[in-house]
């Protein structure tokens, strides 16, 4: 029988929220059964399914300032992004800098993520289409893709009982360890052109660069960077504030996208070999 894809899509998600309804039901018998017993079960453990490939995102959370200049909705990073392989990335402000971390997760800490998400109603959730008025927008989102059906929520603030941002707070509290992350294996890199301003932090473009700012901001293209140059150039997309990157007088606002990690971004170049997001 042929049906629209919207009315499969639904009819798919319909069928995740039920096997996820029978998982915890399943799950909290066998947890009063456990009681009952007096300890002599442990219970069943709630079993949800998930890609396991590197480079397939399970749960992302995220945050777009809609009302923001391009460089600076480009350089902003996913609030936190779990990967199929137990990866995790999230992004943390700490005085004027936005450091971007990562560590490891197992699959009984996903699980239990997983289950907090549901106990704050996220299948229940409904979409805010309509956004304020005068207001800077800023468009929140939860992404969960379990049994290769994902289900996004997007909303405009007003989330119920606030849980966005308690939400936010238990995914950058997953991680027993954790690491600054850096792409040296490469990254898209753009400049834009911008009046100086001395109320902003400002760093000298090095003259031994592979390219000038002015050739990267002529082009209106993304240049390709890998190595250490990649990781200057990282350091100074992570200001909170501008980083006025000059050269020969005038002034340029970088951005950097890396394929896998930033929420928009072309793929790497079919030479590059880059692995930032393909780790085992």
């Amino acid at each position: 029988m042929w049906f629209p894809i919207c009315r499969t899509k639904h009819l798919r998600t319909l069928i995740v929220v039920g096997i996820i309804t029978l998982l915890t039901v399943a799950a909290c018998n066998g947890d009063d059964n456990a009681n009952n017993d007096n300890g002599s079960d442990e219970g069943q453990p709630r079993l949800y399914d998930w890609d396991r490939s590197a480079d397939a995102i399970l749960i992302r959370i995220d945050e777009v300032p809609l009302s923001e200049r391009e460089a600076y909705r480009i350089n902003t990073i996913p609030l936190c992004s779990i990967w199929g392989n137990g990866r995790i990335i999230w992004s943390n402000n700490v005085i004027d800098t936005n450091e971007i971390l990562e560590g490891r997760l197992s699959d009984e800490t996903i699980r239990g993520f997983i289950e907090d998400l549901i106990g704050y109603g996220f299948y229940s959730w409904e979409e805010d289409i309509i956004p304020p008025v005068d207001e800077d927008l800023t468009l929140q989102s939860i992404t969960v893709n379990l049994y290769s059906d994902p289900r996004t929520v997007e909303r405009y603030g007003n989330w119920p009982g606030q849980s966005f941002d308690e939400i936010v707070t238990l995914c950058h509290n997953l991680a027993e360890e954790r690491a600054q992350f850096v792409p040296l294996s490469g990254g898209w890199v753009s400049a834009y052109p911008i009046e100086f301003d001395t109320a902003y932090k400002s760093q000298e473009w090095p003259r031994n660069a592979p390219f000038t700012m002015a050739e990267l901001a002529a082009s209106e293209t993304p240049f390709w960077v890998e190595g250490a140059w990649a990781a200057e150039l990282w350091q100074y997309t992570r200001e909170v504030s501008i980083m006025q990157v000059t050269e020969r007088g005038e002034a340029y606002e970088v951005a950097m996208q890396v394929p896998g990690i930033s929420r928009s971004s072309p793929p790497p170049p079919p030479d590059s070999g880059q692995s930032d997001n393909q780790e085992d």
